[in-house]
């Protein structure tokens, strides 16, 4: 509600449009949420922030089609940025093009990321059938050692392939950064 109202005292401030977007999406509120970065869209068009956010939600929503609209807006506003990679390989896994995902989220990896981005580009290699998809998990954690949530999925990888020893290391240096974690 205080978002609504600070929009509509401040019409123009997109910062206010794209809050109230997020807090829509939180209460899964999809349409309203498409709403208000609609409504910072009309005021700046090429809004990175917004058009990431719409595509993402629409994404969440099954709402492929919409998504694709938002991610090729992006793609005229920041073609080479990371955040228009990263929203491309989630467009392509949505459309089941899993090796195309593999490049969109390989490019905005190059750009940075974190341990989300790196999470969803090992479950595009599997699903594209690449071989020794857990590489970049392993690259990630040679220079991230601390991150328990590529560990974690390093760890169920080794499990899902039947090499126990390695999945309980990786288990096992969770726990020593994080040991309540209930997973490890």
């Amino acid at each position: 509600t205080s978002l609504q109202q600070a929009v509509q005292k401040s019409p123009q401030a997109t910062g206010y449009r794209l809050n109230l977007g997020r807090a829509l999406a939180l209460q899964r509120d999809t349409d309203g949420a498409l709403k208000a970065f609609d409504g910072a869209l009309a005021i700046d068009a090429g809004s990175q922030a917004a058009l990431y956010l719409a595509a993402t939600t629409a994404l969440q929503a099954g709402e492929t089609e919409r998504a694709a609209g938002y991610v090729e807006r992006l793609r005229r506003v920041a073609p080479d940025a990371p955040v228009s990679m990263r929203v491309e390989g989630d467009l392509a896994m949505a459309q089941k093009r899993y090796a195309d995902a593999v490049a969109f989220y390989d490019k905005a990896l190059a750009g940075g990321g974190d341990s989300l981005l790196v999470g969803a580009r090992y479950r595009a290699g599997k699903l594209a059938d690449i071989k020794n998809p857990e590489k970049v998990l392993r690259d990630w954690l040679a220079r991230r050692p601390e991150d328990t949530t590529a560990r974690i999925l390093l760890a169920e990888h080794y499990e899902q392939a039947g090499d126990t020893a390695k999945a309980v290391r990786e288990y096992e240096a969770v726990l020593v950064r994080a040991p309540e974690n209930a997973v490890a």
